[in-house]
């Protein structure tokens, strides 16, 4: 289970909070009436354009181990997006988000 990994876990929960945290920009961006070209641009401005562009795989590989990768990681994307860390690292982070980290 989950607690197989605990450091992981916390380390997982700081990259993650370090996403969310420019990913949060975008409400006072909104209040102020900010708007984009197109969504590359959003991301771009928000600092996370970098993570929509790479796997996730590719953005944990140096991170954590295979096993967390393929135990914790895979399985939290196939609930929230029947895939695994082939899908992008920004959207691999906000499922991650989603699923308490």
């Amino acid at each position: 289970g989950a607690m197989s990994f605990p450091l992981e876990l916390l380390r997982a929960r700081w990259l993650v909070d370090g996403v969310i945290r420019k990913w949060q920009k975008i409400y006072d961006l909104q209040s102020r009436n900010v708007s984009f070209e197109s969504p590359a641009d959003m991301l771009q401005s928000l600092g996370v354009a970098d993570l929509a562009n790479m796997s996730a795989g590719e953005w944990l590989k140096d991170k954590f181990s295979d096993r967390f990768v393929k135990q914790f990681v895979d399985g939290v994307s196939r609930v929230n997006y029947g895939q695994d860390s082939s899908i992008n690292a920004f959207a691999e982070s906000i499922s991650l988000a989603g699923a308490g980290l």
